[in-house]
Parts: C-alpha cells; sequence; structure tokens
C-alpha cells in the first residue's frame, strides 16, 4: 500500500508589488509554499510556522504572471541549512533556452526569498568557489538550447552544463535536423506487409516519412523515420562501415507486429524477406494478438514462442514459455473476488496442445467459478481451489489479504512481535484492508525438502508502513505456518526508518540466533549522516558516516570507526559540472589537502577522465559522457603502493567498447605513463546485433614490461540462430589456462541450448549439461570430467538463490563436497555461519566472533579492495584486491594473496563469482541469469530484450562494460545511475538484511540532482535506444499481464478489405466481472468527426448498449473508469470505412471507502474519436436512486467519447472543465450510495461491473 507519508500544507501568496499591471513576464507575481511536516500532532497554523526546519521542510516556488516557475526554493535544504535555489528563466517567446544548474545561497538569508541576482551573480558565484562548497568549478553552470525559427519551435541544438558543452562554434552539443526522407539520401526504405511479408519493390515515396537526424556531442547519429500516422517506421543508427536499420511492423489496428533488428535486415535479400522461417523468425520480435487485442503470442529472438491465456474477464490465467511446452506445462494464475492474484503455480495438460486450443477449454471451464475464496482446507493452500485449473496443478506460490488469519479458523495466525525499540510502532489491522499480509512461497530444487515452503508476514502501522516481517528459512522450517525470523523497522512519522532489526533463527545451526541492529541518523532533509549496528545485543558503533558537499553529493564517506572524527579510510569523492563522478580519493593515493583528497593512509584511489585528456596517458576526449581513460592505484596488505596504472578506453561510431589499452607508472612517477600493453583488452569487433565476433586480451606483471597475450579470440554463430554463440577458437600459439577464456578439454565442439535461449553445454569449461528449472533458472551444471561431478541450486518460487551444493567423485560415488544456504543476506557454509552483509561491507564469523570487513567499489559498483582493522595499531589492512578487464574478467596477478573466506561478491555491482571447482563455472551470477567475463556474454536471454531490441540478447552492458552494469541481469543501466542509487537510495535500503526494497532515499534536497552521465543508448536525440513510442511498444507484457489489474483499453479489431470494418471499444475489468443480477439499457447516438469539414454527424447511427451491475460480490471498494483529457482531434487518419486518431486518457480510480479519494494514472491508448451528439441528456437535474444505473451508463459512454467541446449542465466546458464536472457528477451519484463512508447492506450497487465481454459499444 502506498500511503502518503507525510502532511503537505500548501499556502498560496500574493506578493503586492508596485507597478504589477506593468511587470514583465520574469516578475514574480506570487509564490506557493509547501511545507512537509516531519513530526506528527500539527493541526494548526500557529504550530506550523513555529517549527523549526528539522521539523518540517519548506519550499516556496515563485512565478510570474503566466504562472510560469521563476525559482523553486528547498529552504535552508543545503547540508549547511543555506536555501537551495534553482532559477529558471524564459525567452520572449516563453522557452527555457537556458537551463540552470541549481545553486545555495548566502548563510545571512536563509529565508526563502527570491533572489533577483540570482541568474546574472549569485548563481555563478557559486560555482566559482569550488575550495569553499567542494563543488566543480565552471563558467558555464548551465545548459543551453536553440529553436528552429518556425511556429513548431522544435529543438536545434542542444548543449549540457559546463564551459566546452554550449551549441556555439568550437563547443560539443547534440544536433536534430527535422527533413523528409529521401531515397537519394536515405536509400530505399521497405514498405512492410502487415502480417510481416514484404511485397518486392514496394518502397516508401520520397516525402512520405518523417526524418529526425540527431547526433550527439561525440558525431555519434541515429536517425528516427515516422509516418504520417506518427508510428516509428525505422531507425538508423550510421556507422562509416553502413547503418545499422531495426524496422517496426504495425498491423491493421496500428499495434506493433515485427521488430527486425539489424542483423534480421543485413539477412533479409538471402532469406526472400522470410520473417516466419530461420533464421529470421529467430532474430525477430513477433507479436501475435487475438480480435480482442490481447497480446497472445510473443516470439522473441532466440527463445521461441510465448503463449498467454485469458479468462472471460480479460484476466491472464495461463502462460507457457518453450521449454514447459515440451513437457506440456503452463503457469497459472488465479485470482480472489477483487482481481488480486490469489495463487500461482504449474499446470500440466496433455491433451489440450497449442494455444487456440487451450483457449477455448479454458473459456469452455470458465463457468460461474471465476474467483478464489479463502478456506480452512490447509490440502488447498488455505484457498477454496474451485477456479479452472483445479487439478494436475502443482501449487507455487499463496498470497493472502486484509488479515493473518490464513487458516480461517478465527485466530490470526501471525501477530506483532514487540521488539522493545526506541520509537517501535504498534501494528494496526486497519491498515491492511487491500493489501498483502502473508505471502506462501515453495522451494525448487533437489537441495530442500519438498514441502518447504518459505511465509512471510508483513505487518504495518496506522500510517500504512510496513514496519515487520516475520518469516521462515530453509534452515529451520517446520511448517507453512511457523514463523521465526523477523526484520522489524521504526520508522519516523514520515514513514523514514530511524532503526532496523533483524533476527536469523537456523534451529540446530550455529549460532542459533543472530540478531543485527541497525541505526541510521540523518540531516534535516534526510539525508544519511551515520549508519551503526550492534550485533547479539551488544554495544553499537559507527560502521559508515557521510559527509556531502552544498548540492547534496556525497564527498566523503569515513569507513570503520575509530574514535572522534577518525576512520580507517576516509574516501573522498569529487564530481565534474554535470555531476559525474571524477575521482576517489586519487590515483597517488596522496593527501592534496582536500582538493581530491583529504589524507594520505588510503588503500586504494582512483580517477577518470571523459572530455579531458593527460599528456602524460595519451588518452582521447570524449564528449558525451563516456570515459575516456580510468587511472587507479591501491596498496597490499604490507601497505606497499602498487604501481599508478591506467586504461585507455576506445569506442565506435555506436559507442561500443572497442580497445582497452593499459599503461602503468611507478608509484612516484609524475612523467609518461609506459604503455606496456600488460592487461590489454582490445581488438573487439561486433556483429549487426552487437554480437562479439573477436577479442583480444594480455595478462602481465606488474613493472616487467613484457606482456603475454592469453586471448586470441573467434567467435562463430549458429547459422540458424546466429545470435546463439557456436563455438570459440582460442589463436594464441599456447594454451594459457591462469585468466582469460579457457579451453580445459582442449575440444572443439559447440555450445548448445534449450528452447528458451538457455546454454545448455559448455565443450570448452567441461559442461557436458547444464539444466534449468521452470523458473528458467539454472537448476544443475553437469562436469564432463565425471558423472559424478556437478552443482545443483535451489530457489524460492520468486527466483531467490537459496542453496547451492557441490558434489565430486569420491570413489565412484557422487558425494556433497559443500553446501551454501543463502537466506537474506546472511550466507551459511556446511552448516556453519561464514558472513552477512553490512553497509559498505560485510561481518565475518570466526568461531562465534564477528568482525567488520570493509569494501571500496569504483564507479561502476566493482569492489575493488577488502580491508578490516588488523593492521598495525589498529589500522587498516588489505585483506583482497580485485582489478578487472573492460568486460569483467579478474585481471591476474595481483599482489595481495586471496584470503581463505575470499570475498566473491565483486564485479557488476557486487554479483557473486562462482569458483567452485579450480575457479569453475567462472561466472558471475546474477538474479535472472550467469554471465561470463571471459566472454562479454550473458548464458540466457535478456528477461527484458525488448528495451535493446536493436542488440542481442546476449549482449552485456549495452557493450559498454566500463560504462554500463546489469547487477540483476535483466536491465542494463548506465554507470553512474547505480553510483547515485547506491549514494541516495541504497544507503537506507535493504543491505540484504530485508525480504524487500526499502528505506527513503537520502538527496531529499528539494531541488534534484543533476545526471550528466552517459545514458548509454546510443541515441542523442531520443533519449533511448529506440524512437518507438511507449503506445507502440509491447515491452515485457508477461510481466504486466502478471498484475492482477490488467487493462485492455484500445481500439483492437480491422479488417480494411471487408466492406463493414467491425471495432470494439474495450475497459478493461474493473475488480473481476459482474454477477449479472440486473441488465439495463439506453439509446445514444454516435458520429465521427471530421477533422478536415470541422463538422460532426457525418455517419449517425442510434444504438441499444445494455449494461450489467452485479450486486452478489460484496467488499470490492474499486471503481474504474476512463475520461478523455485532450482534444483527440489532431491527426485524423481514415483506414477502411472508419476514422482513427490518438487520445490522451486518464483512469481514474474511486476508493468507495472514502468518495472524495482520487487516485489518478495518465495513461495513453487509441481509440475512434466519437462525439455524443445527443447533448440534451446533460441537465441539471437531481439524480434520483432510480436513475443511477443509466446516468452511469452515460457516463461510462460519455467517458469513451471525445470531450472537445461536451455539453453539460448546458454549457460548454472546456476538456479539463469536462473531465473534472464528469468526476464531481460520478461523485454526487457516489455519495448517494454511502452514508458513512463504507458500503452499505442495504445499497442495492455494491460495486460497478462490466458485461463478461467487457465491451461497452459496437459499430462499424
Amino acid at each position: 500500500m502506498n500511503r502518503k507519508l507525510y502532511y503537505t500544507f500548501i499556502i498560496y501568496t500574493i506578493l503586492l508589488l508596485t507597478g504589477i499591471g506593468k511587470a514583465s513576464a520574469q516578475t514574480p507575481h506570487g509564490f506557493m509554499q509547501q511545507e512537509n511536516v516531519k513530526v506528527p500532532g500539527i493541526t494548526t497554523d500557529s504550530a506550523l510556522y513555529a517549527l523549526t526546519n528539522t521539523q518540517k521542510q519548506t519550499t516556496r516556488i515563485y512565478s510570474d504572471g503566466f504562472g510560469r516557475t521563476l525559482q523553486s526554493i528547498a529552504v535552508q535544504a543545503s547540508p549547511a541549512q543555506r536555501d537551495l535555489i534553482q532559477p529558471m528563466a524564459y525567452d520572449n517567446l516563453g522557452r527555457q533556452a537556458i537551463s540552470y544548474l541549481p545553486y545555495a545561497g548566502q548563510a545571512t538569508d536563509t529565508s526563502g526569498s527570491y533572489r533577483s541576482t540570482a541568474i546574472n551573480t549569485a548563481q555563478p558565484n557559486f560555482y566559482n568557489q569550488p575550495s569553499q562548497y567542494l563543488i566543480a568549478t565552471d563558467a558555464n553552470p548551465y545548459a543551453q538550447q536553440v529553436f528552429e525559427n518556425s511556429p513548431l519551435q522544435r529543438v536545434l541544438q542542444v548543449g549540457m552544463a559546463g564551459n566546452g558543452f554550449q551549441p556555439t562554434s568550437g563547443q560539443h552539443y547534440k544536433t536534430v535536423i527535422y527533413r523528409f526522407n529521401s531515397s537519394a539520401t536515405d536509400g530505399n526504405i521497405l514498405v512492410w506487409n502487415p502480417d510481416g511479408t514484404f511485397t518486392a519493390g514496394t518502397y516508401y515515396a520520397n516525402n512520405t516519412l518523417a526524418v529526425t537526424d540527431g547526433k550527439d556531442e561525440d558525431n555519434s547519429e541515429t536517425l528516427g523515420f515516422v509516418d504520417a500516422s506518427g508510428r516509428t517506421i525505422l531507425k538508423r543508427q550510421v556507422l562509416p562501415s553502413g547503418n545499422l536499420d531495426t524496422y517496426y511492423v504495425y498491423n491493421y489496428a496500428g499495434m506493433l507486429s515485427y521488430t527486425i533488428p539489424p542483423l534480421a535486415v543485413n539477412k533479409l535479400a538471402t532469406n526472400s524477406y522470410n520473417l516466419n522461417t530461420a533464421p529470421l523468425k529467430n532474430l525477430v520480435f513477433h507479436y501475435t494478438y487475438d480480435t480482442m487485442g490481447r497480446p497472445v503470442e510473443k516470439n522473441m529472438p532466440s527463445q521461441g514462442k510465448m503463449l498467454i491465456i485469458y479468462d472471460p474477464y480479460n484476466r491472464p490465467v495461463l502462460m507457457q514459455d518453450s521449454n514447459m511446452r515440451v513437457s506440456n506445462q503452463w503457469n497459472y494464475i488465479k485470482y480472489d473476488v477483487k482481481g488480486r492474484v490469489a495463487s500461482q503455480g504449474v499446470y500440466t495438460d496433455a491433451t489440450h496442445i497449442g494455444r487456440t486450443v487451450m483457449q477455448t477449454w479454458v473459456s469452455a471451464n470458465y463457468g460461474s467459478n471465476w474467483y478464489e475464496s479463502r478456506s480452512s482446507a490447509g490440502s488447498t493452500g488455505y484457498y477454496t481451489n474451485v477456479v479452472f485449473p483445479s487439478s494436475s496443478i502443482a501449487p507455487l506460490a499463496y498470497a493472502y489479504y486484509d488479515d493473518y488469519d490464513v487458516d480461517m479458523n478465527g485466530t490470526p495466525n501471525f501477530s506483532y512481535m514487540a521488539q522493545g525499540l526506541p520509537g517501535e510502532g504498534t501494528a494496526t489491522s486497519a491498515a491492511v484492508k487491500d493489501v498483502p499480509t502473508v505471502t506462501c512461497l515453495a522451494t525448487i530444487g533437489s537441495g530442500i525438502a519438498a514441502g518447504t515452503w518459505i511465509t512471510r508476514a508483513t505487518f504495518y502501522d496506522k500510517r500504512g508502513n510496513p514496519i515487520q516481517t516475520q518469516s521462515n528459512n530453509q534452515l529451520n522450517f517446520t511448517s507453512i505456518l511457523t514463523l521465526t525470523d523477523t526484520k522489524t523497522t521504526v520508522p519516523d512519522f514520515t514513514g523514514v526508518p530511524q532503526i532496523s532489526k533483524v533476527v536469523k533463527v537456523t534451529g540446530t545451526i550455529m549460532p542459533y540466533t543472530i540478531t543485527v541492529q541497525t541505526n541510521f541518523t540523518y540531516d534535516h532533509r534526510y539525508r544519511v549522516t551515520s549508519v551503526s549496528q550492534a550485533y547479539n545485543g551488544g554495544s553499537s558503533s559507527v560502521v559508515a558516516a557521510y559527509t556531502y558537499n552544498e548540492l547534496g553529493l556525497v564527498i566523503k564517506k569515513g569507513l570503520g570507526f575509530v574514535s572522534g572524527s577518525t576512520y580507517l579510510q576516509n574516501v573522498d569523492m569529487r564530481y565534474n559540472i554535470r555531476g559525474q563522478l571524477l575521482s576517489i580519493n586519487n590515483s597517488k593515493l596522496s593527501n592534496d589537502a582536500g582538493v581530491t583528497n583529504s589524507d594520505a593512509n588510503d588503500v586504494f584511489g582512483l580517477q577518470l577522465l571523459y572530455d579531458k585528456t593527460d599528456a602524460n596517458l595519451g588518452n582521447t576526449a570524449y564528449y558525451n559522457g563516456k570515459v575516456s581513460a580510468v587511472k587507479w592505484m591501491s596498496k597490499d596488505g604490507s601497505g606497499t603502493s602498487s604501481y599508478e596504472r591506467a586504461f585507455r578506453y576506445y569506442y565506435d561510431a555506436l559507442n561500443r567498447d572497442t580497445a582497452a589499452i593499459y599503461a602503468e607508472r611507478t608509484t612516484a612517477s609524475t612523467g609518461a605513463f609506459n604503455t606496456t600493453h600488460g592487461w590489454d583488452e582490445d581488438r573487439i569487433s561486433y556483429d549487426q546485433n552487437g554480437n562479439i565476433l573477436s577479442l583480444y586480451r594480455n595478462s602481465a606483471t606488474q613493472g616487467a614490461g613484457t606482456h603475454t597475450g592469453i586471448d586470441n579470440l573467434a567467435y562463430t554463430y549458429s547459422s540458424s540462430n546466429p545470435n546463439q554463440l557456436l563455438s570459440v577458437t582460442d589463436g594464441t600459439t599456447a594454451s594459457y589456462t591462469g585468466a582469460g577464456f579457457r579451453n580445459l578439454t582442449g575440444g572443439t565442439g559447440s555450445y548448445t541450448y534449450d528452447g528458451n535461449g538457455n546454454l545448455t553445454s559448455d565443450p570448452y569449461k567441461g559442461f557436458s549439461g547444464i539444466a534449468h528449472n521452470v523458473l528458467n533458472r539454472t537448476d544443475r551444471i553437469y562436469f564432463s570430467s565425471s558423472a559424478n561431478r556437478y552443482i545443483d541450486y535451489s530457489y524460492s518460487v520468486d527466483g531467490t538463490l537459496l542453496k547451492k551444493r557441490q558434489y565430486d567423485n569420491v570413489g565412484g560415488v557422487a558425494t556433497l563436497q559443500a553446501t551454501t544456504d543463502y537466506i537474506d543476506g546472511f550466507v551459511y557454509l556446511n552448516g556453519t555461519l561464514q558472513y552477512f552483509a553490512m553497509p559498505e561491507g560485510r561481518v565475518l564469523n570466526s568461531g562465534g566472533t564477528l568482525t567488520r570487513e570493509y569494501t571500496i567499489a569504483d564507479q561502476q559498483g566493482n569492489v575493488r579492495v577488502t580491508f578490516d582493522n588488523t593492521g598495525t595499531g589498529g589500522a587498516a589492512k588489505v585483506r583482497q584486491e580485485n582489478s578487472y578487464y573492460a568486460f569483467g574478467l579478474i585481471m591476474p596477478g595481483s599482489t595481495v594473496a586471496t584470503p581463505t573466506n575470499d570475498n566473491k561478491l565483486l564485479y557488476n555491482g557486487g554479483s557473486e563469482w562462482q569458483n567452485d571447482f579450480g575457479n569453475l563455472p567462472d561466472y558471475y551470477q546474477t538474479f535472472y541469469r550467469n554471465y561470463d567475463a571471459a566472454l562479454g556474454r550473458w548464458t540466457g536471454v535478456d528477461p527484458m530484450a525488448e528495451s535493446t531490441e536493436s542488440m542481442t540478447g546476449y549482449q552485456y552492458a549495452n557493450n559498454i562494460p566500463v560504462m554500463m552494469n546489469d547487477p540483476l541481469g535483466n536491465l542494463s543501466q548506465a554507470q553512474w545511475d547505480f553510483v547515485l542509487d547506491q549514494l541516495y537510495n541504497g544507503i537506507t535500503g535493504n543491505y540484504f538484511l530485508s525480504d524487500g526494497g526499502g528505506g527513503g532515499g537520502a538527496n531529499n534536497s528539494g531541488i534534484g540532482r543533476n545526471n550528466g552521465g552517459f545514458d548509454g543508448f546510443h541515441d542523442g536525440v531520443h533519449g533511448g535506444s529506440t524512437a518507438v513510442s511507449e503506445g507502440a511498444r509491447i515491452g515485457a507484457w508477461e510481466q504486466s499481464a502478471m498484475s492482477a489489474g490488467l487493462a485492455v483499453s484500445q481500439l483492437i479489431y480491422e479488417n480494411p478489405n471487408a466492406n463493414v470494418s467491425y471495432h470494439q471499444a474495450v475497459i478493461g475489468f474493473e475488480n473481476g466481472p459482474n454477477s449479472l443480477t440486473g441488465n439495463y439499457s439506453f439509446n445514444y447516438t454516435i458520429g465521427i468527426w471530421d477533422n478536415d469539414k470541422k463538422e460532426e454527424n457525418i455517419t449517425n447511427h442510434t444504438y441499444n448498449t445494455s449494461f450489467n451491475y452485479g450486486g452478489a460480490n460484496q467488499g470490492a471498494e474499486d471503481i474504474r473508469y476512463i475520461i478523455p483529457t485532450s482534444p483527440g482531434v489532431f491527426n485524423l487518419r481514415k483506414i477502411g470505412n472508419a476514422y482513427y486518431t490518438n487520445v490522451t486518457y486518464e483512469e481514474v480510480t474511486y476508493d468507495l471507502r472514502n468518495p472524495l479519494n482520487l487516485r489518478t494514472l495518465h495513461v495513453e491508448i487509441s481509440s475512434l474519436n466519437v462525439m455524443v451528439s445527443d447533448r440534451s441528456r446533460w441537465t441539471k437535474e437531481k439524480l434520483t436512486e432510480g436513475d443511477i444505473k443509466i446516468k452511469l451508463a452515460e457516463i461510462f459512454t460519455y467517458a469513451r467519447m471525445d470531450v472537445r467541446d461536451g455539453f453539460l449542465d448546458n454549457r460548454i466546458y472546456t476538456p479539463n472543465e469536462g473531465s473534472k464536472e464528469l468526476i464531481k457528477q460520478l461523485d454526487t451519484i457516489i455519495k448517494g450510495w454511502f452514508t458513512d463512508g463504507k458500503a452499505s447492506t442495504r445499497t442495492p450497487l455494491q460495486w460497478i461491473g462490466l458485461p463478461k465481454s467487457n465491451v461497452i459499444m459496437m459499430f462499424p
């Protein structure tokens, strides 16, 4: 449940200015003041005004006479309690041609007053005082835009903050050119038929596609081609060797049907342009819809088809991927009466094969039993199990809502367990209405006994904050209803956690019980200032402390409290004007009086170069945010510094990594780096989809001046499935097995894959088989060296790894060698606690003694050094050091010996390195899949592959591994986004100790941070990997389909070749279907609006439409309807006999427990542009209860219409006014139903549903 965590007061003030009638557009006319109160009991103005800045957060927004924001001021919001001011300015056409960075005001004025000199004096002065504020110095703390001189006022040039990045001669900025297509310039652009076929010789004529041609600061070029309907037809990325084209094909209803990536485009001519046969069908994205517009099949590159089956109420109930199809299995979903997911599992049916047959079978089996109810039967998971499928199922998950009486015996099975914490809250049953209270997840894998379930119960305080989670674990499981572990959070009034206490109980495993209490301290704007921990009831001590500059960026982390202001390590961080990280300490580990580093005992330092060059290194400057070079130094266990080491990075025109060239110099040297090529990773090339074709790699010893070529790899891909790696050839003269790609078998075989695209064998590492479970996770890895050597894995059904077991051949028998259990960040080896995670490191267990071990990571979250306090005199001592090649392989030759209990949470934001048998499997394990750093590829397909549809699903980090990473294995993200996530959100997050995300962010400056980092998607124009609009993109619909609230609201079927085109306008289910207890009809007239003739009623038809309302489903509490918020008469187009346009709608949900509570969600859908012709309906008469049924039908109908100039109450309303009036009238109706804010048993209408077909209107 998401509830507002603080009270907000808004105060409007009008400034009485002299000569206000003559004031310019940028003279402030007034301000809005928002007060976010942090303490309870404030109910009067006087009490509000008396609060200090530690008790409330004040923001003032000054506006000019046109209502435009001139300044947004977070009052006393900086760490030094100065005002943070965000100035804004507009040109004479009202455009923001210059965007200014925020700044901190003077200490002498912290009242939130308007700063008349902000732009010309105060803001520039702020960015010219680095020693005072520890911020970047720059003469241009702003970003300019240049607009075209036309009524369209489109952006032509875009700068970034900083000198050298403004749209002027000699600087670097983005450019955009707008034009129409030309065969002379763009070549022939294919016209695809909606069914994915291509008719030879059919190309787009000149000037029929709008072209957006964008170049970024480094001249990388991307073009988007858009048709007259606003659909992106083609995205083109420009390379010197040729263009990379991605085509988008739409069906007759305008929905995305095919996405054709560049490698598929390259193979079209040689494969007869046939997208439905190999290899093309294994390269394209293909979406199939039924006649109601629901996605029913999705073919993903290298994965085969995903099938989805719906119940009669448009809810997904069965889904099947390629692997499950082999076993005739389906994932099923069952819902409760409110449309919430009640249970999930696996259904097996060898009789009804195929989507069409199964859809018919499901539809026939959904009669009166369309929802699950709670029951006392434990054998069916305390649900009735009446919804199809009720047999041949293996339940895997149950969810319970509203209470804690799981077994329905009248007594709660779980209750809040007080921990005696200061300020601890009390759980309340009032807060759990409509929220999940208990979940039960089955375990999958042979390592955990059958019948073991992981149960979690969540308790909430009166404000809806989750304050305690109770659970069990695989080491102490006795029953589904016995919980022993707790995680308790003490939030303040606003919901920000102050204390967290974790209790882990493991039954017979030592230690039997362990407690970890974490205390957070914040400044007045919720920036975390320190984190402390205590273990097993001992005394608390500071783990880490944080210091910020005046813009709220972390500039120092103190790790390992010693005394006073002394820490084992003070980690200093500095940033450029665009907010990119420049240094962690510095690469000399020298004290430069705080410019970059404030002390001389550092164990690790790093410096990043982007647009700057180092003459001693010879790097190339880049201006679009890419890392040009990195320099670093570390110390070993004795405190001896390494060489100063460096990589220079090189990229192609798509910003893909092509080389990382190594150099080094002695610790004391300030001269030129010696380019020894010691750990080069270069000669990297790619095919059109970004599959790596070649890679060369060296290894060396620091200071040796020589190197050894360990990899000279050539990649070969399958001819039928070209994204799948078939074999690798190493061209080095000698087999090097110390690092890199290792052909440990000497074999020349081929990789194999399953139907979902998962790797199933590796002939080079010697994996004879890799099995996967129904979660698409690795189940077991078999070694070809022995039939009795293997590793198996066990999970909870949500995909969380719980256990890993290693078996080896002993006397001809598979014998267990080691068992590792993972329990919410606590890791046990052979039944003994090894460590658990803490902020900035981990806590090790040695014979019952707990010791802290700290880590320092680089800009991507890759752990570089691990240290503790066992140095001389309690100083920091390095226990482990790791450096990495560009694609993440650990560089051999570290001067620090690997400790016994080494840290394996290393690369890619702390992914666990798997090195169980002789550094095998040699994968980085993430939540979704495994990464092979030696090859620079994943072992499975990206579950979010559609977000990078122009690239292979096996690529890592968009092939920009020094700029991006993918900690979960599902989505690449920019490195600076990851760092900011760590600094601002992770500090009070879960630290692997919680069973969910949590914690308040720390960057509450009131302004927001500037992220000038590289976005990683090669597209400086559209800001993403594709120009396809969200409306055209399917996205990962199997994920969205899992939600209980799936809504289908769009024009869904059309046959332009028929004499009559039939269309259905559909609104998704509203908390489930109705029970058909009433049937009410009315007549209405509709007409099509012609945008050219500006007329309506071109085609008038009167229809009789029925609406059914049910009264049997007691307890449902939401009503949802859709109202238009934009005119919708633009881009009108005719297809067949019908007119189409894109209309923006607003989905409004009423909480019927509180009729005044509106929750809104903006969505964009496609609909026929229709008008209500009979305007006489909208009159001022008061509605009686007898009229409610008919009037609601009209409101729902009108909500589907265009409110361009609709009449309500005999007057004309604007679209927004019309929408508000609809809300007002509906609110009046709903108020009449309820006398006390709750559903009355006497009320004839308990909730509003839709007919089984969910069809609101049918029309030709």
